[in-house]
Order: C-alpha cells, then structure tokens, then sequence
C-alpha cells in the first residue's frame, strides 16, 4: 500500500494505520501529521503525479491555516518541497515546467 505521512514539519514516514477521516485518503494522526494514501493512482504517468501533488497540498493547506494566503503558499510551498518522495519531486518539476512553459 502507498502512503506518504505529512507532518508540520515535513518529515516523511511510513506508519500504521490512523483514526479520524481526511480529503481523498488522508487520514489524520494526532493535531499535526496525515497520513496520506495513492495506491488509487499511477504515478508512472504525469496525471497520477499531478494528482498526488494535488492532494499533498490539500493536505499541506490543513497544516498551514494561515490568516495571510502569502504565508499559508509558503508554508505548503515548503511542506511539499521537504517531501523527498520521487513521485513528488517529479510532479513539482513537471507542474514548474509547464508554467513556464505557459509563459
């Protein structure tokens, strides 16, 4: 099973299963952690990734609820950066590439 745990401070870990129900398979572990499933996508393929990176950020967006938008896309920014998953690191180049790509 596929799973990237989301913590504050952005560590990436495997861990058992949690408790209380979350956005599209995440589940939420204590007041600053998700695990976050995606077994449900292939990410051998640039929708998969785009998907997953999507729900990395919405669940990054729940650990950074900032009153200030400029902040709280810091601090998604930095959480989904911190991740060294391969699947991550790929999307997040893929997602750049295209936007400068639309410039």
């Amino acid at each position: 099973m596929k799973r990237v745990v989301i913590i504050a401070a952005a560590t990436l870990a495997l861990a058992a299963p949690a408790f209380a129900r979350r956005p599209a398979g995440a589940y939420q572990v204590g007041n600053d952690s998700f695990h976050l499933f995606y077994d449900d996508l292939d990410t051998t393929t640039v929708a998969g990734r785009a998907a997953l990176l999507k729900r990395v950020q919405t669940v990054a967006k729940r650990l950074c609820a900032m009153p200030i938008k400029v902040e709280e896309d810091e601090c998604v920014d930095g959480i989904t950066a911190r991740i060294a998953k391969p699947e991550i690191v790929q999307a997040l180049a893929e997602r750049d590439a295209t936007r400068v790509a639309a410039r």
